[in-house]
């Protein structure tokens, strides 16, 4: 047996091209591999320049909220956030630590079943500024009602 060690510049990569790869599969709804998770962890690291590194990490978050599998979603955004722990924006990381935070105990409610407790989940994810299809997504409210509370969160 004979191991061979060889470094990879992560600056390599073709940046464009790994988000649009992971993109296509997000909104095909595909399941992602265990090689797509570490791609999509990695993939802010692919930018050598400071102001596009952080509009990659700001754009791969987004798309890595769009993934439906839940477990995949959660462990591809913390991995993101510990990858780019040393250079990304403090403000932005606490809000996407904010978000993970707020959907794992949108969950357990919801798992409740609780009518009420949906509904104010469902607008204090719309305050934060969640688009309407996750909370459709997590609270299992459906659209009408949503668009419905959100009209009431909107005239308040």
């Amino acid at each position: 047996m004979r191991i061979q060690l060889e470094q990879i510049y992560l600056s390599k990569f073709d940046t464009d091209l790994l988000y649009s790869e992971l993109k296509a599969k997000v909104m095909a709804k595909e399941r992602l591999s265990d090689e797509d998770i570490m791609r999509f962890i990695i993939l802010p690291l692919t930018q050598p320049d400071k102001k596009r590194k952080q509009e990659l990490i700001e754009n791969t978050v987004s798309l890595a909220k769009q993934i439906e599998d839940d477990a995949q979603q959660a462990f591809i955004l913390a991995g993101i956030l510990t990858a780019t722990n040393k250079f990304i924006d403090p403000e932005y990381s606490k809000k996407v630590k904010e978000w993970l935070k707020m959907t794992k105990v949108a969950r357990l409610l919801i798992d409740e079943g609780r009518e009420e407790e949906k509904i104010e989940i469902a607008k204090s994810m719309y305050s934060e500024g969640i688009g309407i299809e996750i909370i459709e997504r997590v609270t299992k409210l459906p659209m009408d009602k949503i668009k419905e509370l959100l009209s009431e969160v909107i005239l308040a």
